[in-house]
């Protein structure tokens, strides 16, 4: 097999590999188990690749073209990349916009541990991710993509990314082929009031979508939430500029993805009653974990941390936007409340919210802000309430947050310490309370 020049270096040894022969045979064997595609280090890169690169018939013969493996790296340092496809086309949701980067060219994508990018025949863009067959991830994945013939009848997209396809092996492993949709989304670099309501209302109407069907994400961050535009092979930087052309033109929407860490509970289950054990908020590790847990409660409610998760994700990224559009920190209060039974469902925030922002006029939402980032805003709510005149702080109070009870901070200085944060685990473990 004759060498693919890029860019003056050539594709390794791995794209000499011969593939299996048939696409109706079975793909080869995963060189690790799917738990150890996360541990970096664990598997050779060379391994990985190989393994991806005799996986392209049998992937092929279910309409996933995977890129082309290529060596960009100096013989002494291979560097292995996708090769970005010179075609690729946009289509409506679920799928995305393909823009044009500032610079294309034979652009590349790094391969990482367990995931790869591929087209189908309408070279849309896709992205595969290894997942465990029968995994939680695997099951809700699954219940998305048939929900997908229901949510077809819906007016609007759910504002959740479900798979194009799950391709189960005869191993323990499976396909995840997911549309490509763009990430980072860079949510300081928004300037209108407009851009900032679109993604409340899209994450607001993607936690409700959850949570209809009695899916708990528990991993909310701006990571797993994704927006329809991409270019492949867009640098970092150019992304940047690829997304402010994008919510220029609007027609911007956003999703939910990544669904590794989540719950999918019976149907019947109370939204507002649920109740499971609190050993649950030890998962994850992002900014946005409310303190549900943290003074050694037995239990929590799975939903009210979700909500608490996206308030606090609003909080981080647009405290400063508060003066424009002042009913978003009575918001912010009602889905980060320390006391989770006085949150709002997330339900109950998209119509609240819908409502608000009904109220607003366009000159309002067409005003400029300038977003930074804020860690305090996320530990106090005094610090966007105080942005407020006297007059809107009046009429936004009643929603406002109450003071913490004395008892309340008790129970967190003697959780500060270790001693302290056994007895009270074990004293509250046995109340149940």
């Amino acid at each position: 097999m004759e060498p693919i020049p890029i860019d003056g270096a050539v594709n390794m040894n791995v794209n000499a590999v011969e593939p299996l022969g048939d696409g109706d045979q079975s793909p080869p064997t995963l060189p690790c188990t799917v738990e150890e595609l996360s541990i970096y280090g664990w598997i050779n890169n060379n391994d990985l690749c190989t393994f991806w690169y005799r996986c392209r018939p049998w992937l092929a013969k279910r309409d996933v073209h995977l890129y082309h493996l290529v060596d960009c790296g100096p013989r002494t340092c291979p560097s292995i990349l996708w090769l970005c496809p010179p075609v690729n086309h946009s289509a409506p949701p679920p799928y995305a916009r393909c823009l044009p980067s500032c610079s294309y060219g034979p652009l590349l994508r790094h391969p990482r541990r367990g995931l790869a990018s591929a087209q189908d025949h309408a070279n849309r863009n896709l992205f595969l991710k290894i997942i465990e067959k029968g995994s939680s991830e695997h099951e809700i994945n699954r219940h998305l993509l048939q929900q997908q013939f229901v949510t077809k009848e819906r007016e609007a997209f759910p504002c959740v990314l479900a798979p194009a396809a799950i391709l189960d092996t005869p191993t323990d492993c499976s396909f995840l082929v997911m549309p490509m949709w763009g990430s980072p989304i860079q949510l300081e670099r928004m300037q209108r009031v407009r851009d900032i309501v679109q993604f409340m209302r899209c994450t607001l109407c993607g936690l409700s979508y959850l949570h209809e069907l009695r899916i708990v994400h528990r991993d909310i961050c701006d990571q797993n939430i994704v927006v329809n535009c991409h270019n492949p092979g867009a640098k970092l930087e150019e992304f940047s500029e690829i997304l402010s052309q994008h919510w220029q033109d609007g027609d911007v929407t956003y999703a939910f993805i990544d669904f590794d860490q989540s719950l999918q509970l019976p149907q019947d289950t109370s939204i507002v009653d649920c109740r499971r054990s609190a050993e649950e908020t030890a998962f994850g590790m992002n900014i946005n974990k409310p303190s549900d847990g943290n003074l050694g409660e037995p239990i929590y409610n799975p939903f009210s941390y979700d909500v608490a998760s996206l308030g606090f994700l609003f909080r981080h990224y647009f405290s400063e936007a508060v003066p424009a559009l002042p009913g978003m920190a009575a918001l912010f209060d009602r889905m980060t409340d320390y006391c989770p039974s006085r949150r709002m469902t997330a339900q109950e925030a998209l119509r609240w919210f819908e409502d608000m922002v009904a109220q607003q006029s366009p000159a309002c939402l067409d005003t400029n802000v300038t977003l930074e980032r804020s860690f305090h805003a996320m530990g106090d709510d005094g610090f966007y309430w105080s942005k407020l005149s006297m007059e809107e702080q009046l009429r936004w109070g009643p929603y406002r947050t109450p003071p913490r009870p004395l008892w309340r901070r008790l129970l967190s200085w003697i959780a500060s310490t270790d001693i302290g944060w056994i007895v009270l685990l074990r004293v509250r473990e046995f109340l149940q309370i």
